[in-house]
């Protein structure tokens, strides 16, 4: 014998199924979807340049982005950079000593970090230390964030500082961001346990129609501990430990 189901089961789960394709749908989009114009790929284009990059790599870039795939430098853990300025296996840290680096994908992506620091006439220079004021700054396809940092560097047995952050500035290209804070992590370095001061500024990006969201975070620490002449050090990353 065949049993009939209600007309209210039916619906029901007709109901259910909907609201199921409703709710995973949107993480099944990809940037292809998002609807951008060709103002907004000159833009990228633009910036790409201004960084070095060639024209076939801007062509690489901007057929991706086209089509919805990752770029190789945003892919969690890529190792398929071409080349790389880090003498740190391909590590995103810069120092004084080594304050550029600019890591290129196989897809014509990059990832790229400086450290600035000002002229010496305009640092103070004490007989334990020096006063020093600097900019860093990281970039990546989709934009630029950088902040200005003023510390004082003890060469001696004291503690080093930072005594300022200031000059905040995000540009988002494809993309809008928010939750912007510019924050001292700790004020003075713990010499003794080779904790360092740090600070950091952190903000969302999110991009390709807001389907794509991450935070990232540009952070300078100091303190003697770090293999560098000045004790600085600057880190590029999405908040888990590597730029992605």
């Amino acid at each position: 014998m065949i049993r009939k189901i209600p007309a209210f089961r039916t619906i029901s789960l007709a109901l259910i199924l909907f609201l199921l394709g409703t709710l995973v749908y949107p993480s099944s989009y990809s940037s292809a979807t998002a609807s951008f114009s060709e103002a907004d790929y000159q833009k990228i284009a633009e910036h790409m340049r201004e960084d070095g990059s060639s024209q076939d790599d801007i062509n690489s870039v901007i057929n991706k982005l086209k089509n919805g795939e990752v770029l190789d430098a945003d892919k969690p853990n890529s190792t398929a950079f071409r080349t790389s300025d880090s003498n740190n296996n391909g590590s995103l840290t810069v120092t004084s000593e080594n304050p550029t680096i600019h890591q290129k994908f196989e897809d014509g992506s990059y990832k790229k970090l400086r450290l600035v620091i000002e002229p010496t006439d305009v640092s103070t220079t004490a007989s334990n230390g020096a006063s020093l004021y600097f900019k860093v700054e990281g970039t990546s396809v989709f934009g630029t964030a950088s902040f200005n940092t003023s510390a004082f560097i003890d060469t001696h047995i004291g503690s080093s500082y930072i005594t300022g952050v200031s000059g905040t500035s995000i540009h988002s290209i494809m993309g809008v961001y928010s939750d912007e804070k510019l924050v001292i992590d700790r004020l003075t370095e713990i010499r003794s346990k080779s904790i360092p001061a740090e600070a950091h500024l952190s903000y969302k990006h999110t991009s390709f129609g807001g389907v794509s969201a991450k935070t990232r975070e540009l952070r300078v620490k100091i303190g003697d501990h770090i293999d560098d002449r000045y004790g600085i050090a600057v880190t590029f990353t999405d908040g888990r430990g590597s730029y992605q």
